[in-house]
């Protein structure tokens, strides 16, 4: 059963002051390898038991595939999933955004995520997190879970400058155990195309209503006053 022993995402609260200054924070090793190992075990055992599907873009019933847009392959994760490690990482997402909510008032109070694969070829081009008819995501987060990855491996995820789309600002190989947290409105990026499978977890911090929370099951906080 994995632990939340200290690491920076938990434990480092200088990372928040770094987020709330640049909007991106890229920590490496964010969590305890034992748990970041044990999601990567899971996430394979269930990609090989044909639990994942095409990503789709857009929200509700303007959803749609599009595999020119986006062509990975994604198993949405529930926050009562029973999996110790990916119960684990519910929990550290509940003691962060706690942290970040009482630092920078964002009222964080819903969190939805999925893993994600990239087979050999798979991309996702430029595009914000947060959809033209929904505010409600405040922050992207990205955990990677590719051990041995090579700069020939591609499948980088490109930042660029919210200013100058066109300008590159961050290229981040999607290296195990490194967590990306970003402005889901604020910064275009896009996952270069990858030459081996590619492996995450990718999830949105929201600030939505406590109604909409508790019928989408994404709370994070069973009692408001938590935020």
């Amino acid at each position: 059963m994995a632990l939340l022993m200290p690491g920076p995402f938990v434990d480092q609260p200088e990372w928040i002051d770094r987020l709330a200054e640049q909007g991106l924070i890229v920590m490496p090793e964010a969590l305890p390898t034992a748990c970041t190992e044990g999601l990567l075990q899971e996430w394979q055992s269930r990609y090989a038991a044909g639990y994942s599907a095409p990503a789709h873009i857009g929200k509700g019933y303007q959803q749609q595939a599009a595999a020119t847009i986006r062509s990975d392959r994604i198993h949405w994760l529930e926050a009562n999933d029973p999996q110790p490690d990916i119960a684990a990482f519910f929990q550290a997402i509940r003691v962060w955004s706690r942290a970040v909510n009482q630092s920078l008032y964002l009222a964080l109070n819903a969190f939805e995520c999925h893993f994600a694969c990239y087979e050999p070829g798979a991309f996702y081009q430029k595009h914000r997190d947060r959809f033209q008819a929904d505010n409600g995501r405040r922050l992207s987060l990205v955990l990677f879970l590719n051990r041995n990855w090579k700069s020939e491996d591609g499948g980088d995820l490109v930042i660029y400058n919210p200013l100058h789309d066109d300008e590159i600002l961050q290229v981040i190989p999607p290296t195990f155990g490194t967590l990306v947290i970003f402005d889901s409105e604020r910064f275009p990026h896009e996952v270069r195309p990858t030459q081996r499978q590619r492996l995450s977890l990718t999830g949105w911090l929201k600030s939505i209503s406590a109604h909409d929370a508790f019928l989408q099951g994404t709370a994070l906080f069973p009692d408001p006053a938590a935020l």
